[in-house]
Order: structure tokens, then C-alpha cells, then sequence
């Protein structure tokens, strides 16, 4: 009785052993995440706010959404996207070395120049934005086509494009100084150091009302129009459905139409109309 008692002991020990051994295994391996890399360059606000402010950044809203988006609608991908940001001349280069991602708040059109043949896909367009060309009310500027510029000094920002504009500074006929940021733009503005700035509607929608006693004045036309969309590289194009599917669902999003409505934005998802044609016959970089 005794010998029959310790062998089942032992071989109630050594099930429990085995139990203990593989509960663990199989726990790790359902817990497995897949981290994605969401890029984004567009480090300034709206965009992006310096750590500690009372602010989300506009990246980090949508990101946060899109996380919540994966979580209910495709637990089973257990992915979880990451927000990184970076540097645009950093961005060129990891993604030809062939690094992986997303890419936030981008127009295929930016990155014609890095492959010689189509590399990214774009999500169905975020929202629609345009390059606004803003002076004072007391010396307004209308701006119809890069030529109405001519004489003029005007504030930009470094590492941005600003089509038929860059080829004019380069030939002398516009003097473009450019500012760290589009709060120090509109600084110079006001101060009278520039005749006119170029900021994207989204920036001006958000900073304009921190200046209520300073009448500005938006040219008609916009300098540049473009779409914003979430790029995606080869390795994770199985989810372009999924991720047209979750830009479709943000107007029925409460946090994002507040946020949108928050930071001014919500007149720039109204499309409009672009001619691409045109605009495929150059590239830019913004």
C-alpha cells in the first residue's frame, strides 16, 4: 500500500509539474502583442504638444482611437500601435532602410521622391488641410498664384516646400526667412519683421484665437491644398481595410469630434476639389 501510494504521489507530482510548466507557455504565447510603429513628423501643435501640457496632441487623440478601434472591433490581431516621433530627414532614411510602419498625417505625394516605384499605400483621406498664406489686416495680402508673392518677404517653415514659391527665393524675386515654429512666425508677423506667412490651416485654426487682439488677415486662396492620410508600408497593407474602416467611423466618434472641435478643425473634413493630375507632375515634401 505504501509503494502503490508513493507512485501515485510521484505521478501526481509530475502531472502537476507538467500543468505548471505549460500554463505559463501557453499564457505568454496568447499574450503576444504585435507592436506597430505609427510615425509621425509633424511635430508641432496641434500635432504635438511638449510633455507636461494640459493638451493631446492631435497625433496622440488619433492613435489612442485607433488602438480603442483594434481593441473592440479585431481583438484577435492583438496589435497595439505605437506613437513615435521623428524627424523628417530621420523618416527618409529608416524607411529606406526598409523600416516598417505607419505614417501619420501624409500625402503619397510627399514621398515620390524616396522610391522609383510606388511603395506606400494611402488610407482613405483623414481630413483635408491647405497651405494659407495669413498677413495683417492693415497691409492684406492676396495671394493668387506664386507670382502675386513677388517682392515680398515671407515667413516658412525650415524643410518645407512650398511649390512655385521655393523656385521664385531661388531666383531672387522673394526674400523667405523661416521660423522654428508657427508661433514664432505670427510673432514676426505682428512685429512687422515679415510681409506674410505660409502656416497650414490646421496650425492657424489652433493658434488664432491666443491672439484675439491682432487682426489677420487669410488670402482667399490657399498657397497649397492637400489631403492627409495614413501611409502604410508593404508589411502591414493587410489592414488598409481595417484602417478605411476606423477613418469612416471617426465622425460617429464623440472624443474625436470634440477634439476636432476643440482645436478648431472641424471645417477642414469638408473635401474639396484638387486636381492630381497637376499636382502628379511634381513632388513635394511637407
Amino acid at each position: 500500500m505504501k509503494t502503490g501510494a508513493r507512485k501515485l504521489h510521484s505521478i501526481l507530482f509530475l502531472l502537476w509539474v507538467l500543468i505548471g510548466l505549460s500554463v505559463p507557455l501557453v499564457s505568454v504565447h496568447a499574450s503576444q502583442v504585435t507592436y506597430i510603429p505609427v510615425y509621425h513628423y509633424h511635430n508641432w501643435e496641434p500635432f504635438y504638444f511638449k510633455e507636461g501640457a494640459s493638451k493631446k496632441g492631435f497625433s496622440l487623440v488619433l492613435v489612442e482611437q485607433l488602438n480603442e478601434f483594434f481593441r473592440k472591433r479585431r481583438p484577435d490581431l492583438k496589435i497595439y500601435f505605437r506613437l513615435q516621433p521623428i524627424a523628417r530627414p530621420e523618416l527618409n532614411q529608416i524607411l529606406k532602410d526598409g523600416q516598417q510602419g505607419l505614417i501619420l498625417w501624409a500625402n503619397l505625394l510627399w514621398f515620390k521622391r524616396l522610391f522609383e516605384q510606388p511603395y506606400f499605400i494611402a488610407s482613405a483621406p483623414i481630413y483635408w488641410d491647405n497651405d494659407a498664406v495669413v498677413s495683417l489686416s492693415k497691409s492684406p495680402m492676396e495671394y493668387v498664384e506664386p507670382e502675386s508673392l513677388i517682392g515680398k518677404h515671407i515667413g516658412g517653415l525650415p524643410g518645407h516646400y512650398y511649390h512655385g514659391v521655393n523656385q521664385l527665393v531661388d531666383q531672387g524675386k522673394i526674400l523667405r526667412s523661416n521660423a522654428i515654429n508657427d508661433r514664432t512666425n505670427l510673432k514676426r508677423l505682428i512685429e512687422g519683421k515679415v510681409d506674410a506667412i505660409i502656416i497650414t490651416q490646421t496650425a492657424f485654426n489652433f493658434v488664432k484665437p491666443d491672439y484675439p487682439s491682432v487682426s489677420f488677415y487669410q488670402s482667399f486662396v490657399p498657397q497649397d491644398s492637400y489631403s492627409r492620410h495614413i501611409l502604410i508600408t508593404p508589411e502591414y497593407q493587410y489592414m488598409e481595410e481595417l484602417l478605411n474602416f476606423f477613418i469612416s467611423s471617426l465622425p460617429h466618434n464623440k472624443e474625436w469630434v470634440n477634439v476636432l472641435a476643440e482645436y478648431g478643425l472641424e471645417d477642414l473634413v469638408v473635401p474639396f476639389t484638387l486636381d492630381l493630375n497637376e499636382l502628379n507632375n511634381f513632388s513635394i515634401e511637407k
